[in-house]
């Protein structure tokens, strides 16, 4: 029997709808673990895990061994969307403390599992965003497992290009950036032949990139409010939400 996908969208503050989705292979679903759910990092969706161009995908290899995985894009990432007539920035604080949680409340109502408690998986700031959860919430998380995929928590050594992009956190609050999709439609192939130049946003030496074209879907438009939050976080070295 395939693998199933159901989504769960979130109604969360501002007016944004968030895209939760709960994947199940119903041959290997064992129901006495625990739901596991996936963060995405800055900038991109969930959709590079559930994409593999020549075998199975993060998530197809996770339900096969038995998990229900939940991949959750909170606000501004993949499928979520917002009312046309509601405006207004947000940052970390609304993506970590409201985002997560309603999105985790709605793992635990709708759980195939036997399981209350949920794991989680953050992928880069992803991870981070787990970490401030977490720490506002020590006594009633809910979560049982963590695992962090390159999920910074202090600035100590910065790539070279990050220092320069985030330098100047006005600046960085400032400038809006849209089409990143489409400019990485035409970069990536380019950019694959030197992974150097790729390091500041992917590990391009374990990432395979022979079809750019459709990993470009993972890509999202940064946030402007967010870079400066991050620039902040740079010039302060420790995570504060």
């Amino acid at each position: 029997m395939s693998m199933g996908c159901v989504a769960f969208p979130v109604a969360s503050t501002d007016g944004w709808t968030l895209d939760l989705k709960r994947h199940v292979n119903p041959a290997a679903h064992d129901r006495s673990r625990r739901p596991l759910v996936a963060v995405p990092g800055y900038a991109m969706n969930t959709y590079i895990l559930g994409f593999h161009p020549t075998g199975p995908s993060m998530v197809e290899a996770l339900c096969a061994a038995g998990f229900e995985v939940w991949t959750a894009d909170l606000r501004a990432q993949g499928g979520s969307t917002r009312d046309r007539w509601r405006r207004g920035t947000f940052g970390l604080r609304q993506l970590c403390l409201e985002d997560l949680p309603r999105s985790l409340d709605a793992v635990r109502e709708h759980t195939l599992c036997n399981q209350q408690d949920v794991d989680l998986v953050g992928c880069s700031l992803g991870a981070s965003m787990v970490y401030a959860y977490l720490g506002h919430h020590p006594h009633d998380h809910g979560v049982g497992h963590v695992v962090a995929l390159g999920g910074p928590l202090r600035w100590v050594e910065t790539h070279p290009a990050m220092r320069v992009a985030f330098a100047s956190p006005r600046l960085a609050g400032l400038v809006p950036v849209f089409g990143t999709r489409a400019l990485a439609r035409v970069a990536l192939p380019i950019l694959k032949r030197a992974p150097a130049l790729l390091s500041l946003y992917m590990n391009a030496e374990r990432i395979d990139l022979s079809r750019a074209d459709l990993l470009v879907n993972t890509v999202d438009d940064p946030v402007p409010y967010i870079n400066r939050q991050i620039a902040l976080w740079m010039q302060n070295q420790d995570l504060v939400v």
